[in-house]
């Protein structure tokens, strides 16, 4: 056991955990051309089991497998890092260095894949709240 005072084991072991596990870059700088840095980017991970409890509230669904739940969860992870990308390109057009909601809303608005985002009825049926 280590006293009060001696950290070090811990703060070596916990940093060691999160930077194997989230994969961190180290910070860059933008490029003079204004063009994405070069560093390794954040790999986004999301839960499988929000997937499965978002699945699980189509009353419809009985059973759900898990192989089907890793492909959603893929699938709903490359789907935000795409409208992030997006954002972030349309972010740079604007001569701005953070991304807006009026950069996602252009997003939204131009692309077609994600034109079922634009209609609020389909997030309404559904109770987020359980879900946090």
């Amino acid at each position: 056991m280590t006293s009060e005072g001696d950290t070090s084991d811990y703060a070596s072991s916990s940093s060691s955990f999160f930077t194997s596990t989230l994969d961190m870059p180290t910070p860059t700088r933008m490029s003079p051309n204004n063009s994405c840095p070069t560093s390794p980017t954040l790999s986004l991970r999301i839960p499988s089991v929000k997937i499965r409890n978002l699945i699980k509230l189509d009353p419809d669904v009985q059973v759900v497998s898990q192989e089907s739940v890793h492909l959603l969860t893929k699938a709903t992870e490359l789907f935000i890092a795409s409208l992030a990308q997006e954002s972030y390109e349309v972010t740079l057009k604007s001569s701005k260095k953070i991304i807006s909601r009026s950069d996602v809303d252009t997003v939204l608005e131009q692309s077609d894949p994600c034109a079922f985002l634009l209609n609020g009825d389909l997030l309404q049926q559904f109770d987020f709240k359980d879900l946090l």
